[in-house]
């Protein structure tokens, strides 16, 4: 019987026989036997390229067994401080008694670690205390937070009474008092008084201009 290579015969090519390839590939089939005749579910054949070790092992990815975990341990946090039970330090300097405006001012430092910022009526009723008056004739204004927080700094005007208050004080924070109302006047309107006042020279600019807000 005559044996057919595609080299030259010799005992080191003995791997490249046709009949031993042929056999051993046939014989590798042997793995799909449990899929194809035994399985319920025949595509894992082609998905799992013909190897039935493969098609456990992927299973055991795709249909893993649910693990319950224990709940985790309830930790309760410690409650913070609210904005309001955090006080705040405050501190003047480069204090002056001005007599010409009838007032007391300085500088003020808020100490607020562990707050943002402090609210101007809480620093007018804290220096109202300080300097034994109503916290109506206090008026702040100017804070800036330093950066990083924990500081702020701004200016402090004690007056002698309401009255030299209403005074003195420019009429955007008396607004924000709530002692000032704006007349709201519309631009058209602006604009047709300053034009009327151009025409005109001297003293006259002026009684223009009140004749216009009548």
């Amino acid at each position: 019987m005559k044996a057919y290579f595609f080299l030259a015969a010799a005992p080191t090519f003995a791997f490249l026989i046709p009949r031993t390839f042929f056999i051993l590939f046939f014989l590798s089939f042997r793995c799909l036997r449990d899929t194809f005749f035994f399985s319920n579910i025949p595509f894992n054949a082609r998905r799992c390229l013909g190897s039935n070790f493969l098609r456990k092992s992927m299973e055991s990815y795709t249909k893993a067994k649910p693990v319950d975990l224990p709940p985790p341990k309830l930790v309760r946090k410690q409650e913070d401080p609210t904005m309001a039970e955090v006080t705040a330090t405050i501190r003047t300097r480069k204090f002056m008694t001005n007599r010409l405006l009838a007032r007391k001012q300085m500088v003020v430092d808020v100490l607020h670690p562990g707050r943002s910022s402090v609210p101007k009526k809480e620093i007018s009723e804290k220096l109202a205390k300080m300097y034994k008056v109503t916290p109506d004739v206090v008026s702040c204004f100017g804070f800036r937070t330093n950066f990083g927080g924990g500081k702020s700094t701004g200016f402090a005007l004690v007056y002698d009474s309401m009255d030299f208050l209403k005074k003195f004080e420019p009429k955007h924070r008396l607004a924000l008092k709530g002692m000032f109302e704006k007349k709201k006047v519309s631009r058209k309107q602006r604009k047709e008084r300053k034009n009327r006042m151009k025409k005109v020279r001297g003293i006259k600019k002026a009684k223009v201009g009140a004749a216009a807000k009548k």
